[in-house]
């Protein structure tokens, strides 16, 4: 139990300062995608804002709609387990990207395994982020969440192949 809660606090390390929050709706699926939930704090949207989305397969931006405090999106994830977002105005310049760092929801987090995996996945992502995003995650922010990884899942550096898969 200590290192699933010490796994999420790593997932959500990029977030620890965020303006808002982002997350999966917990509700069905619509025919279009997954419903998320995006909720400023302290920041002015405006109208016909979008989120960016990038993924594994998928780098677009999507229309969001406000609904009371919070404004959700309907996104169609590919079938990896990580997406990062930040959101953008109708002329494509950045409201907010979590002061740099980005949004991340980790869409396979059932259990403990699918968690690692998928913060594996989400490290990788981040050059693909850093360049389409234009975020500023350092190299050393990688390194450090690693290592924090490593050091409550030991086990992660004799199951990983060479090539960095399972």
């Amino acid at each position: 139990m200590k290192s699933l809660v010490t796994v999420l606090f790593i997932c959500c390390a990029t977030c620890t300062f965020a303006q808002g929050k982002m997350y999966l709706k917990d509700t069905q699926p619509t025919n279009e995608g997954k419903i998320f939930v995006y909720q400023p704090k302290g920041i002015a949207i405006p109208e016909n804002s979008k989120a960016n989305i990038l993924g594994v397969f998928v780098n677009k931006s999507v229309p969001i709609q406000k609904n009371g405090n919070v404004y959700e999106f309907i996104a169609q994830p590919d079938s990896m387990g990580v997406l990062y977002f930040t959101i953008i105005d109708s002329q494509g310049n950045t409201i907010d990207d979590n002061f740099g760092k980005g949004y991340v929801v980790l869409l396979k987090n059932k259990n403990h395994d699918e968690i690692v995996k998928s913060t594996l996945l989400q490290l990788g992502l981040v050059h693909n982020a850093n360049y389409f995003l234009k975020l500023n995650i350092t190299p050393q922010d990688i390194v450090n969440q690693y290592e924090k990884l490593y050091v409550e899942n030991p086990e992660l550096k004799s199951k990983l192949k060479k090539d960095g898969s399972f």
